[in-house]
Order: C-alpha cells, then sequence, then structure tokens
C-alpha cells in the first residue's frame, strides 16, 4: 500500500526546505546577474514557463476522467489563482500582479506550505503536482522582491483586499450552491488539519478567514514600513 503525507513529516519538512532554498536561489541569481544580461532573462522566463507549465500540468492531471472529481479538481483555488497571477507578475512586473502575489503567497498560499490538504506520498503523481506547482508561487515572490525589488505600499494593500474580496465572494457563491469548497470558502472540510479546523463552524467562519487574512495582509506591510524613509510617498 502506498505510504500517504503527514503534515509536520519527514518528508513535508524536506519539501520546505528545498522548496525554500531553490526559490532562494533562483532569485539570488536574479539579483545577481544584470537584468538585461541573456541568462537573467532566460532566467526570468524559466520562472514564468514553470509556473505557466506548472498550472497546466496540474490543470490536466485532475480534470482527466479517471482523477475528475468536480468538487475538487477543478483549478479555482486561490494558488491555482497565484501560479497564473505569478507568470504575468514576472514577465510583465505590472505592479498589481507583483502586489497580490505577495500578499497572496505569504497570507493564503503560504497554509498550503504549512498544513497541505495532500493525501498521497512520493509514489504519487499528486505529491509531484502539488510541490512543483506551489514551489514556483514561491520562487515567483522571491523574485519578485529580490531581483525586481517589489516594496508595497498602502495603495497595493488596499486593491489586493479589494480583489481578494470580491474572488471570496465569487468562490463563496459557487460554494453555496454547489456544495463544492474551492477557495475552502465552502461548507465542506479537507480532509488534512488545516487552520480552518480552528474557525468554526460554516458558514460564521468565512467572516473570521476575511478578517484573517485582512490581518495578515496589514502585518505584511509591516516590515517595509520600519525600512522606508519617512515622508516617501505611499500612494
Amino acid at each position: 500500500m502506498e505510504p500517504g503525507f503527514t503534515t509536520g513529516s519527514p518528508t513535508h519538512i524536506t519539501c520546505l526546505l528545498v522548496s525554500a532554498v531553490l526559490a532562494l536561489l533562483i532569485a539570488w541569481l536574479g539579483r545577481k546577474w544584470d537584468p538585461e544580461s541573456a541568462a537573467s532573462k532566460r532566467l526570468r522566463w524559466i520562472v514564468v514557463a514553470g509556473s505557466v507549465l506548472s498550472w497546466v500540468g496540474n490543470s490536466i492531471w485532475f480534470l482527466l476522467p479517471q482523477n475528475l472529481i468536480l468538487e475538487e479538481s477543478l483549478p479555482l483555488h486561490f494558488c491555482n489563482f497565484t501560479n497564473l497571477i505569478a507568470a504575468v507578475a514576472i514577465a510583465k512586473r505590472y505592479r498589481f500582479f507583483q502586489a497580490v502575489l505577495y500578499f497572496w503567497t505569504f497570507a493564503l498560499s503560504i497554509w498550503a506550505f504549512l498544513t497541505p490538504t495532500l493525501m498521497h506520498g512520493p509514489a504519487s503523481v499528486e505529491f509531484w503536482a502539488f510541490w512543483i506547482y506551489h514551489f514556483f508561487i514561491l520562487a515567483a515572490v522571491a523574485f519578485v522582491l529580490m531581483a525586481d525589488k517589489f516594496r508595497p505600499v498602502w495603495r497595493d494593500f488596499r486593491r489586493t483586499l479589494a480583489f481578494t474580496t470580491v474572488c471570496m465572494t465569487a468562490l463563496f457563491v459557487l460554494d453555496r450552491i454547489t456544495g463544492w469548497n474551492y477557495g475552502f470558502v465552502g461548507p465542506s472540510d479537507p480532509q488534512q488539519p488545516t487552520l480552518i479546523d480552528y474557525l468554526g463552524d460554516y458558514p460564521i467562519r468565512i467572516v473570521w478567514m476575511w478578517m484573517l487574512g485582512t490581518t495578515l495582509f496589514a502585518l505584511l506591510m509591516l516590515p517595509w514600513r520600519t525600512r522606508r524613509k519617512i515622508g516617501a510617498p505611499e500612494t
């Protein structure tokens, strides 16, 4: 019988460490190399291609007839969206996408790293699909922060919060109608333990999730406020 995946296991810790080290290495090279050099441009497009291809591969795998479970398989989770947002943020360097990538990674997608909703071990395709597409989220945000030197301001916070609220509302309506749990704003619970287990019953937990997310977004502004010079513009 195939061994499963357990949060906090040596396999989990190893995946976290490998993902973090590789993401930081990619971002460090992006920062070190001349941004106009051929090597730097290739590295940027590797991150873009990895983000897109991991999204495509993951989506195709779970949409295959033998794997298709409508309440789980559609690419409608925040991490699925983040892969595509990451690709645009790296390829085009649009500030809005850089901001969404930053806040969503460290306030939303971080929980996928810490408490993965993953049932299968390294012998399964699901295991590798999960960690590869999550890795490229981490690599992209590290690249945006280190190589592209993105620094959030309060306007980024407000725009990302508004966008996130719209996305949560849309997924809540979909989940309410179907009984699904995309974005974890539906009535069902993940099979693996997550932070959601401590937020109470549905649907009131959606309010706590929004408040927790807003708080985390605000906390993610603090490191940059301490570094920003007094009087610098924050529009």
